[in-house]
């Protein structure tokens, strides 16, 4: 069943005024809508009200349903495809001014190195604390790992454990390149592995800042956030509850 004209055109305004295109047509009541019958009768009828605004302004449709462009296509067509593309560039022109105020207001890194040529970081995982201090190997390829005074060996047994530790290093493959010097408190050994693996990621960022793309899209920047949940009262564990008995 083919649209109105009254129905179209109401449908066009309403897209040219930058509004959400709805199947029903705009109504306004006048102060003259409410007003008494000559027989007088107290009922109240609405009267629609005419849009005036003048359809030669509607993006080249002039208000007659049939008028075409030269290639063919309908002018009432066009003027909703124009209303479209106007729509497209104000988005694309308020990203763009996002982008530049976040452009300006980007921080600029800087590299952090001591007098002794080290780069410090501190990382955390559960309830484990590290400090930990990174410099260039003496001889490429042969770079050490010291956790509390001990080798990396011998102080985490576990090859899982140890090979969290060096992630940071495989991500940006520089592994064997740097001397490590961590002291770590608290938790047990996986969360000391977790925490020393987040105090190499910040300190390898404060030695050259470009590693800080590679190292934060593998989620090595992010202090994880997981914690044992507490115990609940009324409960055995923080889930787990006591077994219930009927009688």
């Amino acid at each position: 069943m083919p649209h109105k004209p009254r129905f179209v055109v109401a449908m066009l305004a309403r897209a040219v005024a930058g509004l959400r295109l709805t199947a029903r047509p705009v109504v306004r009541v006048t102060s003259a809508a409410f007003s008494t019958s000559a027989k007088g009768d107290d009922s109240k009828k609405p009267v629609e009200d005419d849009d005036e605004t003048d359809p030669d302004t509607w993006l080249g449709f002039n208000g007659d349903l049939d008028a075409a462009t030269e290639d063919g296509t309908a002018t009432w067509l066009q003027a909703v495809r124009t209303v479209i593309d106007l729509k497209e560039e104000e988005k694309l022109e308020a990203r763009r001014k996002r982008q530049e105020a976040h452009a300006a207001l980007q921080i600029t890194r800087v590299v952090e190195i001591d007098e002794l040529g080290r780069a410090y970081g501190t990382g955390r995982r559960k309830t484990s604390n590290a400090r930990v201090w990174i410099k260039p190997a003496a001889e490429e390829g042969k770079g050490t790992v010291r956790v509390n005074k001990m080798d990396m060996v011998d102080y985490f047994t576990r090859d899982t454990h140890r090979h969290e530790l060096l992630l940071p290093f495989l991500e940006i493959k520089r592994l064997g390149h740097f001397d490590v010097m961590a002291n770590v408190r608290g938790g047990g050994l996986s969360g000391q592995a977790g925490a020393v693996r987040h105090g190499i990621s910040r300190a390898l960022e404060k030695y050259n800042p470009d590693y800080r793309v590679p190292l934060k899209k593998a989620g090595f920047m992010t202090r994880d956030p997981r914690m044992v949940e507490r115990k609940k009262p009324g409960q055995k564990k923080a889930r787990k509850q006591f077994q219930w008995v009927k009688r």
